[in-house]
């Protein structure tokens, strides 16, 4: 919705103007008048609007007068123009200005209404560029992207900036009256799928199709937690789809372009920019009731099991702290501390280990030579390999097998 300030020095001209046209149909909702060009210009210190209808002639300040001090003051400003005079000079100097429309007294009603509807349109067209734009420089990372994330990791951790929250937002299609949903998503994709082994480029992806997907129809904001997961802030109201059709889209499309399946918890709907940070908390609670059903473990615990299972299954592949990290979609600092307090080791010491113990079991079988179990472990370098076994068993491989031989 937009505003509109009636210029006119005829009292029966701009009163009748304001009450006489269908405000709200035109998508105006907020209709202010001014007897003069120096009363305009006071009024839009206080509020701009976004068209203005003003007569031409007027004591004070005459209307081309007006028109300039406007276009100086808010160059998108959209100016139409009545006159009671015909005259090409005056239609000359307003195109000049880049008036938006001439209309000449007594106007119909219908013919103002129209060209009103004009000018919502063309603002319309400029908003729809505007929000084009910054979607496709959040897509390319730019420093938008950064000041969204850091404004809602710092809402969602204390509480605090509503009022930055509420600028983006705003920015973003948030309407006055709109609710708030949170959605979390988790991607999984097939471990040999085609994106195995680019898994930041592939998070980069999964971002821009939600950004994309959500944000170009102002339908939510997108950005990540502390924890490098996906949160959706989905905007609610009549204007809005329903949240669970929203993420079956956005899942197809996902599916489609990078085999990934997505998990989504949703939090509850919530009313005000104070209460974002409860839909989100709803939302993880209900991630960690969901991998819980799923083992008897914690929801961290699952998470953790889930990445041991995978090393156990991969020892012979290169494995390291950010590669698990990007494999299971969080951030290198957090899976860090998140691994070493649930198994109360660090994960490359895990690693190790675990190639070991798988080392000592080909060993013992005695049929394998010391450099391919360096090669099923995951060890390219037989030197390498033997150092690191001794350091572990207290002996090299060589002597571990002769060792074990009759065992």
């Amino acid at each position: 919705m937009y505003s509109i300030l009636i210029v006119d020095d005829e009292h029966f001209m701009r009163n009748g103007i304001a009450k006489v046209l269908p405000w709200e149909a035109l998508g105006i909702d907020h209709v202010d008048t001014a007897e003069s060009g120096t009363r305009a210009l006071m009024k839009m210190k206080d509020h701009m609007p976004d068209i203005v209808i003003t007569d031409i002639e007027m004591d004070q300040m005459d209307g081309l007068t007006l028109i300039r001090k406007m276009n100086q003051a808010n160059p998108m400003i959209r100016i139409i123009v009545l006159t009671g005079h015909d005259d090409f000079d005056y239609v000359r100097e307003c195109c000049r200005m880049e008036v938006q429309d001439y209309l000449l007294k007594p106007v119909e009603a219908e013919k103002l209404s129209e060209a009103v509807r004009a000018q919502v349109e063309a603002l319309d067209r400029y908003a729809e560029e505007q929000a084009r734009k910054r979607t496709m420089d959040r897509v390319n990372g730019l420093a938008e992207q950064m000041k969204v994330e850091r404004a809602f990791r710092t809402l969602l951790k204390n509480g605090s900036g509503l009022a930055e929250i509420r600028m983006i937002l705003e920015d973003y299609g948030y309407q006055k009256g709109d609710r708030f949903q949170a959605a979390l998503i988790r991607p999984e994709c097939a471990v040999k799928n085609e994106w195995s082994g680019y898994y930041e480029l592939l998070n980069l992806s999964i971002k821009s199709v939600c950004i994309e997907h959500i944000e170009y129809h102002h339908d939510g904001v997108t950005f990540q937690d502390e924890g490098g997961i996906f949160v959706l802030l989905l905007f609610k109201g009549d204007s809005h789809p329903d949240s669970q059709e929203l993420l079956e889209q956005l899942g197809m499309i996902l599916q489609n372009e990078y085999d990934v399946v997505q998990k989504v918890s949703l939090g509850r709907e919530v009313g005000g920019i104070s209460e974002i940070a409860e839909s989100y908390q709803d939302a993880v609670g209900i991630c960690h009731e969901e991998s819980s059903m799923n083992a008897v473990q914690g929801p961290d615990d699952d998470v953790i099991g889930n990445v041991k299972r995978y090393i156990n299954s991969h020892l012979d592949q290169p494995l390291s702290v950010s590669r698990l990290a990007g494999q299971f979609y969080l951030s290198v600092a957090y899976f860090s501390k998140l691994f070493k307090k649930t198994t109360g080791v660090g994960c490359n010491y895990y690693i190790v280990c675990q190639r070991m113990e798988r080392a000592k079991k080909l060993l013992e079988a005695g049929s394998v030579k010391v450099g391919e179990v360096s090669e099923k472990v995951g060890y390219k370098d037989v030197n390498y390999f033997s150092l690191t076994f001794k350091k572990y068993t207290g002996c090299t491989p060589a002597e571990y097998r002769e060792k074990h031989a009759f065992d």
